[in-house]
C-alpha cells in the first residue's frame, strides 16, 4: 500500500464532499486509504462508504483540540508508507495525481516528495514556486502540506505536530529537520488546488509572528538574524498591502 490521505474535519458540508470527490476519481485508489478525523458528534460520516464505495475509509470521531491534534490522532492508525494531509475544501488537481507521483515512492530513502500547489487567492490564482533547497524555508513555508507527500519514517524520527501551534504546524514539522535535511525530490507537477479560506485567512501578521517563534524554537540561525528575517517579512507585507502589489 502506498498512500494514506488524512483529512481533519469539523462537520460534513460541501467542502468535505468536494475534497472526497477529488480523491474518488484518482486512478491509484487501490493502494490508498483515507483517514478522516471528524469533530461532528452526529456520526454524519457513516454513509460515506456508500456514497464513495471505491474508497477505503477510516473514520475517527473525536473532539480535537485543533488541527494538529486531529492530524496526530490520524497518524496513530495510518498503515501506508506515504502520508498526505489535505484540508476540507482542498482538491487534487486532476485524476492522475496519485498515479503520477507513485513511481517516486519506490526509493525508500526519499522522505519528502514535493510538488506544486495551485493557490486560489481572493484576487488572483498562482502556482507555488519550485523547491530546490532548504534555504527557501528561512523566510516562509515554501513546502505547504498540500504540495507534499511525507514518508511515514519522517514522523518516527522527528515526531508529530505541535498542538500548541495555531497556523504553521507544518512549518514547524519541516524545520525540525533543517540542520540535517532529509532526502527529497521535487516534481514539477501540481498536486492540489488550495483555496485561501482556511484558519489563516486574513491572519498574515499572526502567521509571521508564529513563523518567527518556530524558527527560534528550532534554532535554525542565531537569534539576531532571525529577528532581522522577522522584521523584514513584516515590512515586506506592510509595503505590499500599502502599494497593493
Amino acid at each position: 500500500m502506498t498512500y494514506s490521505i488524512i483529512i481533519a474535519n469539523k462537520f460534513v458540508n460541501y467542502k468535505l464532499i468536494k475534497t472526497i470527490k477529488s480523491i474518488a476519481i484518482q486512478k491509484c485508489l487501490k493502494e490508498t486509504e483515507v483517514v478522516i478525523v471528524n469533530k461532528d458528534k452526529n456520526n454524519s460520516l457513516k454513509y460515506l462508504s456508500n456514497l464513495f464505495s471505491n474508497i477505503k475509509f477510516k473514520i475517527i470521531n473525536s473532539n480535537d483540540k485543533n488541527i494538529s491534534d486531529a492530524f496526530n490522532k490520524a497518524l496513530k492508525i495510518v498503515k501506508n508508507k506515504y502520508i498526505y494531509f489535505i484540508g476540507s475544501g482542498d482538491t487534487f488537481y486532476d485524476q492522475n495525481v496519485l498515479k503520477n507521483f507513485k513511481k517516486f515512492t519506490c526509493d525508500k530513502k526519499i522522505q519528502l516528495i514535493i510538488g506544486k500547489v495551485l493557490v486560489h487567492g481572493k484576487d488572483k490564482t498562482e502556482i507555488s514556486k519550485d523547491f530546490n533547497n532548504k534555504f527557501s524555508l528561512l523566510t516562509k513555508l515554501s513546502i505547504p502540506h498540500q504540495g507534499l507527500f511525507m514518508n511515514k519514517d519522517y514522523f518516527i524520527k522527528y515526531g508529530n505536530f505541535d498542538t500548541k501551534l495555531i497556523y504553521a504546524m507544518d512549518y514547524d514539522l519541516i524545520l525540525r529537520s533543517y540542520h540535517n535535511f532529509p532526502k527529497f525530490i521535487f516534481i514539477d507537477k501540481i498536486i492540489c488546488n488550495w483555496p485561501l479560506d482556511g484558519i489563516g485567512k486574513n491572519k498574515t501578521l499572526k502567521i509571521l509572528k508564529e513563523y518567527n517563534f518556530i524558527r527560534k524554537k528550532n534554532k535554525i540561525l542565531n537569534s539576531l538574524v532571525l529577528e532581522i528575517i522577522f522584521y523584514y517579512s513584516k515590512l515586506k507585507y506592510v509595503l505590499k498591502k500599502i502599494l497593493k502589489i
